[in-house]
C-alpha cells in the first residue's frame, strides 16, 4: 500500500514537471515577464487613480488597473496549466520604477507616469509580438490577443504623453 502511494506520488510529480519542461524556455520567461509587467501595470495605475493630477491620467489608471487585473488573472491560470509558477511580487526592476513614481507629485507624477506607461508598453508590445511566434498554442492564443489591448494601451498613453506640456 505504501509503495503504491509513492508510485503514484512520483508519476504525478512526473507528469506535473514534464508539463512544465515541455514548454520551451522562452515561453516560461514570456510568462514570468508579462506577470512582472502586468503587476508593474496593477501598481502603478493604482497610484496614478490616487496620485494624479489630471483626470486623463487618473482615467488612463483606472484602465490600466481594470484590464491588467483581467490580463493578469488570464495570465495565472493559463501559466498554473502549463506547470509554470507565476511570481506575486515584483522584482527589484519592477520595484524600483514603482518606489521612483512613488516619490513624484503633482504635474511631475502625471509625466513620469505617462511617460513609465510608454516605455512599459513599448517593451510588452515587443514581448507579446515575439509570444505570437510561440510554439504553444495557448500562449501564442493569449499573446495575440494581449497584444491588442497592449496596442491600444501604448496608443493611448503616447496620445496623453502628446497633450502634456
Amino acid at each position: 500500500m505504501k509503495i503504491s502511494f509513492l508510485v503514484l506520488s512520483c508519476l504525478a510529480l512526473l507528469a506535473f514537471t514534464s508539463r512544465a519542461l515541455a514548454l520551451a524556455s522562452s515561453d516560461t520567461t514570456f510568462i514570468v515577464k508579462a506577470a512582472q509587467g502586468g503587476m508593474t501595470e496593477v501598481d502603478a495605475g493604482k497610484m496614478a487613480q490616487e496620485k494624479g493630477s489630471s483626470q486623463e491620467v487618473k482615467d488612463f489608471g483606472a484602465m490600466m488597473v481594470r484590464d491588467h487585473m483581467q490580463n493578469n488573472a488570464d495570465l495565472v491560470a493559463l501559466a498554473k496549466t502549463k506547470g509554470v509558477d507565476v511570481p506575486t511580487t515584483l522584482d527589484p526592476m519592477h520595484q524600483k520604477m514603482i518606489d521612483k513614481l512613488s516619490a513624484k507629485s503633482g504635474a511631475d507624477f502625471d509625466k513620469t507616469y505617462i511617460g513609465m506607461m510608454v516605455k512599459g508598453h513599448t517593451r510588452m508590445l515587443k514581448l507579446m509580438q515575439a509570444e505570437e511566434s510561440s510554439s504553444d498554442a495557448d500562449l501564442k492564443d493569449f499573446a495575440t490577443k494581449t497584444s491588442d489591448t497592449v496596442q491600444m494601451h501604448l496608443s493611448k498613453a503616447e496620445e496623453i504623453q502628446k497633450s502634456m506640456p
